[in-house]
């Protein structure tokens, strides 16, 4: 089935929500009877309706971050909207408010905890490295999806970096499953789980690099070198979660002037805690582990 979805009205509704201290009503119920394919949509998009778009070129390092803070705060007044009915002027109890919350809740919340974990790595590489020492791309586009955030080094390596949380955890590669698990750690036990949806994101993840190659982009560089190297791939832990020390221990190499922790689920990708992505993107003095 194909569905016709009207993004320019949806944005100019909550363009008038969010800017206003008690919006129309036409603008509320517009929103609150969204299909359920529009959100689906909407959550999905490559490119996000509440940023501005149309760059010819991607902004990068402190402008990209500033950006990013704007799209932090649209959320941030859009939950605190969706939460309070009476930020926007209406009564909680009015059934149209109560959907138009639920609704503009359900969309910023899919799009905030990612946005936050990107600004809170961005901060922690630019904060290290400057402006000159290290070139941060975020929301790359491909035709297969969008890459959370492209870093180049100064040494012209390219890395392709996918970002998550998983609550107070350890994040351990089980050798004979082929899949990531998670530590859960209580007071009295450690509970291990599948950690869900890691493999498909790490396979697209793949692919998205791929894309990115063929498509040319300026942003992997203009040399035969460039062009043709692999570009790294990383799954960065952010929060709580971190990368279980009792990982078996062949699987740890030296990269940067760290140890990071390397498996090959269909392709090669490190895994590392925020705690030491400056040392990983460091340039050691001994040849890094490509």
């Amino acid at each position: 089935m194909i569905f016709t979805i009207n993004i320019k009205k949806i944005e100019t509704c909550l363009d008038n929500i969010l800017n206003s201290t008690k919006p129309s009503k036409e603008d509320i119920k517009f929103i609150s009877e969204l299909p359920e394919h529009e959100i689906e949509y909407l959550k999905t998009l490559s490119t996000d309706y509440l940023s501005l778009e149309n760059e010819k070129k991607y902004l990068q390092n402190y402008e990209a971050l500033a950006e990013l803070k704007k799209k932090q705060s649209i959320y941030n007044k859009t939950i605190m909207i969706a939460t309070g009915g009476n930020a926007v002027g209406f009564s909680v109890g009015n059934p149209i408010v109560v959907l138009a919350s639920s609704a503009l809740s359900l969309i910023s919340s899919e799009l905030s905890t990612p946005t936050d974990r990107l600004v809170r790595v961005m901060e922690t590489l630019l904060e290290h490295f400057g402006n000159d020492g290290i070139t941060l791309t975020p929301d790359v586009r491909t035709e297969t999806g969008k890459i959370e955030l492209f870093v180049k080094l100064p040494d012209r390596r390219n890395f392709a970096l996918m970002l998550r949380s998983n609550g107070d955890c350890l994040i351990k590669w089980r050798i004979d499953r082929g899949d990531f698990v998670s530590r859960v750690r209580s007071k009295n036990k450690t509970k291990n789980q599948v950690y869900g949806g890691i493999l498909p994101a790490i396979s697209n993840l793949n692919a998205m690099t791929l894309n990115l190659k063929q498509e040319k982009s300026y942003l992997i560089g203009l040399s035969s070198k460039e062009r043709t190297q692999a570009i790294i791939k990383v799954l960065v832990l952010t929060s709580k979660t971190r990368v279980d020390p009792n990982n078996d221990p062949s699987l740890f190499v030296d990269f940067g002037n760290t140890k990071a922790l390397r498996v090959n689920p269909g392709c090669s990708i490190y895994v590392v805690d925020l705690e030491n992505l400056t040392n990983f993107f460091e340039v050691s003095k001994k040849k890094s582990t490509n």
